[in-house]
């Protein structure tokens, strides 16, 4: 049976472009260099202040020398990968239309011969015929699925030359930032370990969440994490490396970092008030009492108390902690508590326990509010698978990406979603 085969991801009219860009800067950055070594090597003129302009300069054109070496061989490996990327592309896609088209037509062949070997088990004066027949179309689907085997052969090959060329193009642009000997500043240190931290914290946050004063820890964490990438955006749009759209998904992912169980909790909320008002306002008391087991007068106070606000966004996220969760049999309380409603429902939905209120109330609920509690719960669930599939500590890893702000931010850099992690 074959193989599913996709296609090889990856914009090479993208990377062009890029390449392309990088390389300008490395021309403009030459010709400034060009212009500060003339300024450094004015040896007529002399005077203190003429010296102290030499010298800076000179200092100057040396980083910036550095900077175009890091800039030009970015630029090389970029342009040296984009075609090799098309060229792999196209094997890679040729191969999975002769791989799907030799299966379609040694299964074809294969129902052929399945027919006649039906007709040659009778007796008759073409059974002779009929076997000839079944013997062919076997053939002819063996012959198939070997074409599809050589198509499938022909796809892997494409896949691993373009692996290497991305290792490749990888490799020199890594050796391009170690020949410039321009170091990495302390905040590029703080960005990186801050995103391994993260990780690391939002997958122990799968397995020790109920874990009292733990759980708040990783909370707290994952939230300042979420920061950094904030201040980050804005320091590379600053610096011109950085775009628009990095900020605002940024700051889309702190504030979701920060309101999530909260927006799940208005949610709740505005569904088990709006489930309330349509019995509460169609039925008589009575009636109203034997569907709900509640009088009409306590459930209005009820969709009363729901006191929907925007600040329960900022502090449902954080369990409250007392002074007890510090004491020994304070924290084993807690812990035995959170245990037992992890283990009742590990993946954190919110669902069951507010769809079970609307079937008890038996109230209308808008069709705004489903769709966000169904948004909302598949958000929590792929964001845990997201951290299960990461390896933190691995730069090159290709995480999936199975969020919706998260596909919505490769959609806008013109990239597929990663629903499987790269092989």
């Amino acid at each position: 049976m074959s193989r599913d085969l996709k296609p090889i991801p990856g914009d090479p009219d993208v990377i062009e472009a890029r390449a392309a860009t990088y390389l300008g800067v490395a021309d403009a950055i030459r010709t400034a260099n060009e212009k500060l070594t003339r300024v450094a090597d004015l040896s007529d003129m002399s005077s203190e202040a003429i010296n102290a302009v030499r010298e800076d300069a000179s200092k100057v054109a040396e980083s910036i020398d550095n900077a175009e070496v890091r800039y030009r061989g970015t630029a090389e490996a970029l342009a040296e990968y984009a075609p090799l990327l098309r060229q792999y592309q196209a094997d890679a896609d040729k191969a999975i239309l002769d791989a799907a088209g030799a299966a379609e037509a040694a299964e074809n062949q294969r129902a052929r011969q399945d027919e006649y070997a039906q007709k040659a088990a009778t007796p008759g004066p073409d059974q002779a015929s009929d076997q000839k027949w079944a013997d062919f179309f076997r053939d002819q689907a063996e012959t198939k699925d070997a074409s599809a085997a050589s198509a499938q052969a022909a796809y892997d090959t494409a896949y691993e030359n373009w692996k290497a060329a991305a290792d490749a193009a990888r490799s020199k642009i890594d050796a391009a930032i170690d020949e410039s000997k321009l170091n990495n500043t302390l905040w590029d240190a703080i960005v990186d370990i801050a995103k391994i931290v993260g990780e690391v914290a939002g997958l122990l946050a799968l397995f020790f969440s109920w874990v009292p004063i733990i759980g708040q820890i990783l909370v707290a964490i994952a939230i300042l994490s979420s920061l950094v990438a904030v201040i980050d955006a804005i320091v590379n749009l600053v610096n011109g490396t950085g775009t628009w759209g990095d900020l605002a998904f940024a700051v889309v992912g702190l504030v979701l970092a920060v309101v999530a169980p909260g927006i799940m909790k208005i949610i709740g909320k505005a569904m088990k008030s709006a489930n309330l008002v349509k019995p509460l306002a169609s039925m008589n008391k009575k009636a109203f009492k034997a569907m709900t087991g509640v009088s009409k007068k306590k459930a209005g106070a009820i969709a009363k108390q729901q006191n929907i606000s925007w600040k329960d966004a900022f502090t449902s996220t954080f369990k409250p902690l007392s002074k007890s969760h510090f004491t020994p049999s304070g924290f084993l309380s807690q812990a035995k508590t959170n245990l037992a409603e992890f283990r009742a429902n590990p993946l954190g939905l919110k669902s069951p326990d507010i769809y079970a209120d609307m079937v008890r109330n038996g109230g209308a609920v808008p069709k705004t509010l489903t769709v966000s509690l169904a948004v909302m719960e598949y958000r929590g669930v792929a964001s845990k698978i997201e951290a299960l599939s990461s390896n933190p500590f691995d730069p090159n890893d290709q995480k999936a990406t199975l969020k919706p702000e998260a596909i919505l931010q490769q959609a806008t850099k013109g990239e597929a979603p990663v629903l499987v992690p790269a092989r």
